[in-house]
């Protein structure tokens, strides 16, 4: 169907190898500092905990770390152009012996227009991030080095892995 906007992209094998190699043994390092958080959204579940790290939030430097992960917000312009950064942080959600389910929600609540997301896989594991488009359910499976591109406006949610320790992701809000 010819004029359906197209809300959202994967992409394979997104990064180079040997800088995707580098990110991902930062963030899998015993050196990387990692922030508990009781729940994903703003609904306390109890088993919705995971650990963040903020990057970048509303034009402030969060981390040290920040320098190593912009190069990836200019080579998402490249397949959606923006014009403003407006986030880059980094969920670790550990194993938690069953598949735990988060909140549906919108990664910018703040209503700003021409917003969009991109998650980037940082390991292969069992875990989904699920897009609802147009009332349907879009499972994508949680591999290295794939990224999703999506319109703000777009639901998701993620769920949690029980194959690895880990599930290590990195999320970029943008303003076209």
């Amino acid at each position: 169907h010819k004029d359906m906007k197209k809300t959202f992209e994967i992409k394979d094998n997104f990064l180079n190898q040997s800088y995707f190699n580098e990110l991902q043994s930062i963030v899998t390092s015993n050196t990387f500092a990692w922030y508990y958080q009781p729940y994903d959204t703003e609904i306390y579940e109890p088993n919705n905990m995971m650990f963040t790290h903020l990057l970048y939030k509303e034009g402030n430097v969060n981390s040290e770390w920040f320098k190593f992960f912009k190069p990836i917000a200019h080579l998402i312009s490249e397949i959606e152009p923006w014009t403003y950064l407006t986030r880059i942080k980094l969920n670790c959600y550990p194993n938690h012996s069953k598949k735990i389910i988060f909140n549906k929600h919108v990664d910018d609540e703040t209503g700003r227009k021409n917003m969009f997301n991109a998650v980037l896989h940082m390991n292969t594991c069992n875990g989904e991030t699920i897009l609802m488009d147009n009332k349907q359910e879009i499972k994508i499976k949680s591999r290295e080095n794939k990224l999703i591109v999506f319109d703000n406006c777009i639901e998701h949610y993620g769920t949690t892995q029980t194959d690895t320790h880990l599930r290590i992701l990195i999320n970029f809000s943008f303003i076209r």
